[in-house]
Order: structure tokens, then sequence, then C-alpha cells
């Protein structure tokens, strides 16, 4: 992977990450997998506006990394296909009846507004 990828600055990874993908388009997936989960929002944040132009293409790479990726690499891939507009959020819906780990159906309840994240 580029070497910015593993950058001790975020902005420099979430750099990186955006412009693999408009580069590459679903194909740098495998290469910036991480990114989605990286600890710093700013990664993710990037990944997912450089991600939104790819439209349909891009859903089912990104349902693959929200159910087999780590949870943080789930979060990532719900943020990303909540933003590629109705094909994004009719996947996550989807995933929020029928994905097997609980917290993954949450996480894409949450996505598509449907759970509330805190009390009144």
């Amino acid at each position: 992977p580029p070497l910015a990828l593993a950058d001790p600055a975020a902005a420099v990874r979430a750099a990186a990450a955006a412009t693999l993908v408009q580069r590459r388009g679903v194909a740098a997936f495998t290469v910036i997998r991480a990114a989605f989960g990286d600890p710093a929002p700013e990664v993710p944040v990037a990944l997912a506006a450089a991600i939104a132009p790819l439209g349909d293409g891009a859903v089912a790479p990104l349902e693959e990394i929200f159910l087999g990726g780590s949870f943080a690499e789930a979060r990532g891939a719900a943020l990303a296909l909540h933003g590629l507009g109705a094909p994004g959020r009719e996947c996550l819906a989807r995933l929020a009846r029928e994905a097997e780990d609980e917290r993954r159906r949450h996480l894409a309840e949450i996505a598509v507004g449907r759970l509330e994240t805190h009390t009144h």
C-alpha cells in the first residue's frame, strides 16, 4: 500500500485514500480497506466523499466490507453507502433487516435513521 496511507497525519491519510479512489475506483478498495476504519473521523469522511460519485457500482464492494470487515471498517462502509444516495440507503435498509450480526444490523439502522442513538 502507498506509504501515505500509514502517515501519522490524518489529513495525509485522508487525501491518499480519496486520491486512490478517484484514480482507481472500486479497484482501490482492497488497498485502502483499513482507511474505512481509520480512528480519525476525517479519513472515512473523505473516503465516503470520494466514493459517492462511483454510484451503484460501489454498493456491492461496500456491502462486502460492511459484512466482512472489522466493525470500524463497517462504520466507514456504512457512511460511504449512505453517501451513495438511494442505492446505498436501500442496501443499508436491507442490511438492517438481514445482517446476521446484531451490532451490524443496528449500525445499518443508525445509518438509515431508524434507530435512536441517544436518550431524552
